[in-house]
């Protein structure tokens, strides 16, 4: 079935949208904190498990440094007499590399991936979990505001009904059928339905 809703989407003004089960659902999958945090913890364990696995390789560092100096000036005896010069090598070359190879840690790496793969299952089934309860509840409102204006229509219906009634009974009064008494009650009955 179809619902009529005001549909505020990121902005303040409100307009009139007709929605169904399967559009209600996909605003929700599309718009809902708790699906996209559950994605990022998803990706981030994944992201995680690569860490691990790549901790395997040799870690490889290589620095390099080239700099070029001039000779040194020393005023020793103040600023008025000759400076003393010293002779210095003007180029200064630096090559250092450092590689690392995890040969036998213990297992320990072998450990911290088989972790890595079970977090990311259960952060897979946590954001399953989460998209489906997101879901049943997205289903579950709309169809609470769907009978909530289906009943918003039968209370409409049985007030005109009332009304009808009321017209009837003072109709009938006139012609002296019914008493006063009534009439009163069918717009007692009325009031309390309105």
């Amino acid at each position: 079935s179809a619902l009529t809703l005001y549909y505020s989407n990121q902005s303040y003004a409100q307009t009139q949208v007709e929605l169904d089960l399967e559009k209600v659902i996909a605003i929700a999958k599309n718009q809902n904190l708790e699906i996209k945090s559950a994605s990022v913890d998803h990706h981030i364990s994944l992201e995680d498990i690569r860490e691990r696995q790549e901790d395997r390789l040799p870690n490889v560092q290589l620095h390099a440094l080239y700099s070029r100096v001039t000779n040194i000036s020393e005023f020793q005896n103040g600023i008025k007499h000759k400076p003393t010069v010293t002779r210095i090598n003007p180029e200064i070359y630096d090559l250092t590399s450092n590689f690392n190879v995890p040969i036998y840690n213990g297992n320990q790496i072998n450990n911290q991936i088989k972790i890595a793969k079970i977090a990311a299952e259960i952060a897979h089934y946590q954001e399953a979990e989460t998209i489906n309860t997101v879901y049943l509840q997205s289903a579950f409102i709309f169809l609470e505001i769907c009978k909530l204006q289906e009943l918003q229509k039968l209370i409409i219906e049985s007030v005109s009904e009332e009304k009808d009634r009321l017209k009837e009974f003072t109709v009938i009064n006139e012609k002296g059928v019914i008493t006063k008494n009534e009439i009163y009650r069918a717009e007692l009955q009325l009031a309390q339905r309105e």
